[in-house]
């Protein structure tokens, strides 16, 4: 099933603002609003197969993982629900900082894109895991506009071996220790 059109709700307390998209399938509500005193603001959104909301990018890249990683560009509806709009956004492969790793860049499809700032979003090649978000975030600054930001996202754990082998093992370590201690 295709996650790449979730509902989320952002409420930034500071000044009231908010945007967000409600409903889980077909048409949804986007809402937003300046801030707290401003009236809240709404539209439907007709949610199509390419149609992207929020962090649904990173499901959205997946699914596409094997042509976009090939050097396929790959275009998406993007829902803002501010600018009372779905941006049509290209996806396309770019240099990666290291090896190990993919990333992406979105900007917008259109003639315009020269002037728009664009995101780049960096995976993990081998595990596809989201490492890294640079662009325009939801968070606004002082002036009102919405701040570049640069998210880096953890490693992924690792596991620890929870085999009965392990377990016993850890156990006898364990009992090692308390006789030491007496």
């Amino acid at each position: 099933t295709f996650t790449g059109a979730p509902a989320f709700d952002f409420d930034d307390a500071r000044e009231g603002y908010g945007e967000g998209v409600e409903g889980a399938t077909g048409t949804r509500r986007a809402y937003w609003r300046a801030s707290a005193l401003s009236p809240l603001r709404e539209r439907t959104v007709v949610v199509g197969p390419d149609t992207v909301i929020d962090a649904g990018f990173d499901d959205w890249v997946r699914e596409r993982w094997n042509a976009l990683a090939g050097g396929s560009t790959s275009r998406a509806q993007f829902v803002v629900p501010s600018r009372d709009a779905q941006v049509p956004v290209r996806v396309q492969r770019v240099d990666a900082p290291s090896a190990g790793l993919v990333r992406f860049r979105l900007s917008l499809d259109s003639w315009l894109d020269f002037v728009a700032p664009s995101m780049q979003i960096t995976y993990d090649a081998s595990t596809r895991r989201l490492r890294t978000f640079e662009g325009i975030g939801t968070i606004r600054g002082a002036n009102g506009a919405p701040l570049k930001v640069r998210i880096d996202f953890p490693k992924a754990p690792q596991l620890a071996d929870s085999s009965a082998g392990a377990y016993e093992e850890a156990l006898n370590v364990f009992r090692r220790r308390i006789v030491e201690r007496a």
